[in-house]
């Protein structure tokens, strides 16, 4: 598809699992031309095991690599992937849509326009940091039409506490190897994405922590009239849970692992001064049984369907605001209902406005009203704020700050415990050094509030990882991240540190 710079997800980012209360949705606005505009729902961070050694890559950087430079008015592409690497694919040019731009925090935008000679910089255009790196775009292989991007990563990691456990930690070395390839062809006016990755983990004396996750995940646009736009997913997976999220068992002799397949549909009418749309989208996690002390646990209880559809509208109040809402409706389902029944179904309301300060920084806030109640009656209804913040902010052609803030309702992770309402918060900073390399510091908040329960767990991370392009297809990474989780009312507490070196290999 012509008309924006297509981005290359690593195999750990194909992984990454969609939200349950995300709008697979476009966001297209009139206005002055810029940078496409980030994916405002799909976000969410991976839940597969690489997550623990692997920067946040948050979604806002790398959409901003969209277009950064381009002169021409162009339709955003929606993410099939919440998280992708630093890469971007190969550039292309199509005037299509109205230009659609990515959001960043209110916060933000007050202190950018406290900065002196952020006003200057408007008029030159704003650059990505990857954009300043020599030979930075992927050239794939390419006969006539057909394209496909091959990539590599390994890594060689050392983590200090591979259980995530607050006693009786333990410290091991491991292996990562993460190849993927990604089908993207030029077409004329619609778009296809298809993209095969995978990781093998292997320890260096831990072997039962030994692990692999593969996957296939496609997407597709078509234009079928002038802002009229229709986009699926689709997507099968075979995953490893991360150890210390929420669900995973410390006491189990591996990892658990499960199959995801998932699918969706939306069609919207984007690009003028009201938008419209609406879509669906299904999930299915089934989870593999799992060896406790040397006796099999069956999972089946955590076998769970997720629908959800949503309609969503705006309107352009100015050239630089547009107001917004959104309602959407979930219903969750498990085959196994053991204890009591978690099945439940709700909604969600969002109201808010996406605010264009500048070329520089742009801001989307919402907040609203979640509901969630269940079909077993002794379980209480979930009524409380639902919110989502978005950002991005770049300050110098060098420099580019995003941030992401989230309240979702997650999967239940056990017979006792309905459901767990989600408050996510995460940041991320790149910086160019040059031509050849590239800084990133990126910091996670997480909070996890057990239903019917008084387990609360919190969660933070800091990552910080250095990237310098050694030729047009190597790249050398290095990094470390540290990790802590708090807890009350019986939950789970750990504490962590990484370090890790790694070479991407990326055609």
């Amino acid at each position: 598809m012509k008309g924006y710079r297509s981005q290359k997800s690593s195999a750990h980012a194909a992984m990454a699992t969609g939200a349950a209360n995300s709008s697979p949705r476009p966001k297209e606005r009139c206005g002055r031309v810029g940078l496409p505009k980030m994916l405002s729902a799909d976000f969410v961070m991976p839940d597969d095991k690489a997550s623990s050694i692997v920067p946040l890559h948050l979604p806002l950087l790398d959409e901003c690599a969209h277009n950064s430079k381009t002169e021409k008015l162009s339709i955003r592409e929606d993410l099939a992937y919440p998280h992708l690497s630093l890469t971007t694919g190969k550039p292309r040019s199509r005037a299509i849509g109205g230009p659609v731009k990515t959001m960043c925090l209110a916060a933000a935008a007050s202190l950018a326009m406290t900065v002196p000679g952020t006003a200057f910089a408007q008029s030159f255009g704003i650059q990505n940091p990857e954009d300043l790196l020599i030979d930075q775009t992927p050239q794939g292989l390419q006969s006539g039409p057909q394209a496909f991007y091959p990539r590599i990563d390994f890594d060689l990691a050392r983590d200090s506490n591979i259980y995530d456990r607050d006693t009786n930690k333990i410290a091991d070395t491991f292996v990562s190897v993460r190849p993927s390839v990604s089908y993207r062809p030029n077409l004329a006016r619609h778009e296809i994405d298809v993209t095969a990755s995978g990781e093998i983990r292997r320890y260096f004396e831990e072997s039962s922590e030994n692990s692999e996750q593969y996957g296939l995940r496609a997407r597709t646009r078509l234009d079928l009239a002038e802002r009229m736009v229709v986009r699926g997913t689709a997507e099968i997976a075979r995953r490893v849970e991360s150890r210390g999220e929420f669900g995973d068992n410390p006491l189990s002799d591996s990892p658990i692992e499960y199959t995801l397949a998932s699918g969706g549909l939306s069609v919207g009418r984007y690009g003028g001064v009201l938008e419209l749309g609406a879509g669906a989208q299904i999930s299915h996690r089934s989870y593999s049984d799992v060896s406790i002390g040397g006796v099999d646990a069956d999972l089946s209880f955590r076998d769970v369907t997720d629908k959800r559809a949503f309609v969503d509208g705006s309107v352009r109040l100015s050239p630089g605001v547009r107001a917004f809402g959104e309602a959407s409706y979930q219903a969750t389902s498990y085959d196994v209902n053991p204890v009591r029944d978690r099945d439940s179904d709700g909604y969600s309301l969002l109201a808010g406005a996406r605010f264009d300060v500048s070329d520089l920084i742009e801001a989307e806030v919402a907040a609203g009203y979640v509901h969630r109640s269940y079909d077993d009656p002794t379980i209480r209804s979930f009524n409380g704020l639902d919110f989502r913040v978005l950002g991005r902010w770049s300050p110098t052609p060098r420099l580019q700050v995003a941030a992401v803030g989230r309240r979702t309702i997650e999967r239940s992770p056990s017979v006792g415990i309905p459901a767990v309402v989600q408050s996510r918060f995460q940041l991320e900073a790149r910086q160019s050094l040059g031509s050849r390399m590239i800084a990133s510091l990126s910091a996670d908040v997480a909070r996890w509030n057990y239903q019917d329960s008084p387990v609360r767990e919190t969660r933070y991370a800091i990552d910080g990882s250095l990237s310098v392009r050694l030729a047009r297809m190597l790249r050398l990474t290095g990094g470390a991240g540290y990790r802590k989780q708090t807890e009350t009312g019986g939950g789970r507490a750990y504490d962590g540190a990484t370090v890790r070196i790694g070479l991407a290999v990326v055609i």
